[in-house]
Order: structure tokens, then C-alpha cells, then sequence
């Protein structure tokens, strides 16, 4: 018969083993070792990853290592598109799946984005990757401008836009 200390001991470490799985772990995360987060659900918090050759960093939501494969993960809070992610979404993904292959030397086969109601798999292909790399350049040529078109895709987000008031090419 075991005493009172090794049982509340053990309800203890089943508690605590309990909590983590709870909260330690996004809803729906990718099977794998959770190996970087940028959030502080499971207390792995990280530096950003930095790319010296792409001079480019980020924080993905989460890195998953599945048997040798790294798999970025970004959650966003708004629901889904109804066909695929927003452009911008994959190259994001695109861009995390660059730091992946040169912080560990590994590419990887996809990124995951994970809206509010649906998930989507984001391949890496050649096609993402030009896709990354011509925004990267997009953005350096046109850091210094004080002439650059804006990005009016959605009427929301223009409406909510900190410029609005100001801005020439507002919709709303």
C-alpha cells in the first residue's frame, strides 16, 4: 500500500502532465516534436530565425519536426478562404520554409496555416520559393519610396487601415 506523499506525488504528476497536453499544444498541431514556438503556450519561446544569404527573419507560430522533416506552422485568427490561403499567407510560409533550410539544413515539404475553421498544407515548391524571393526584392526596392502603391485587395482591411484618413488610393 502506498502512503499519502507518493499518491498526491503522482495525482500531482498527472495534473501537470494533463495541463500540458491541454494547453501546451495548439488545437489540431501537426503530429511531430514541437521543436521552436513563438508563443508561450509551451514555454520554448525563441529568438527569431535569421537568414544571413536572404537577409530576412521571422517567428513562426511553431517548427514541427516530423521524422527529420521541419514544418513551419502559422496560425491565424480569421476564418479560411474558401478555396486556398490568401497569397500573402503562403508567402509567409514560404518565407518561414526559407529560415528552416538554412538554420538547419533541411527543406522543408510544406508549411501549414491554420485559419480559425480550416487548415491548409502550403507545399514548397520552386514556384513559392521565386514567389518569396521576388517579394523579398519588391520590398527592398521599394523600402526608401515615399511613392508606392497600396495593396487594396480587401475593403476591410482598408477600411481599418491607420492611413485611411490620409490615403489617395483608399476604397472606402
Amino acid at each position: 500500500m502506498m502512503n499519502a506523499g507518493v499518491v498526491l506525488v503522482l495525482l500531482i504528476g498527472l495534473a501537470l502532465l494533463w495541463l500540458s497536453r491541454l494547453f501546451g499544444r495548439e488545437a489540431n498541431m501537426p503530429e511531430g516534436d514541437v521543436i521552436y514556438s513563438d508563443t508561450r503556450a509551451l514555454g520554448k519561446q525563441t529568438k527569431a530565425l535569421f537568414s544571413q544569404r536572404y537577409r530576412l527573419s521571422g517567428k513562426p507560430d511553431y517548427l514541427v519536426e516530423q521524422a527529420g522533416a521541419i514544418i513551419p506552422v502559422e496560425y491565424k485568427s480569421s476564418k479560411a478562404p474558401r478555396t486556398k490561403p490568401y497569397y500573402g499567407h503562403q508567402l509567409q510560409v514560404g518565407a518561414y520554409c526559407l529560415l528552416v533550410e538554412e538554420k538547419f539544413g533541411v527543406t522543408p515539404p510544406y508549411g501549414v496555416i491554420k485559419y480559425a475553421d480550416r487548415d491548409y498544407q502550403v507545399p514548397f515548391t520552386a514556384r513559392l520559393r521565386a514567389g518569396v524571393l521576388n517579394a523579398i526584392d519588391d520590398i527592398r526596392i521599394n523600402d526608401h519610396s515615399s511613392d508606392v502603391d497600396r495593396d487594396h485587395s480587401f475593403e476591410g482591411r482598408c477600411r481599418s487601415c491607420g492611413f485611411n484618413s490620409v490615403c489617395e488610393q483608399r476604397l472606402v
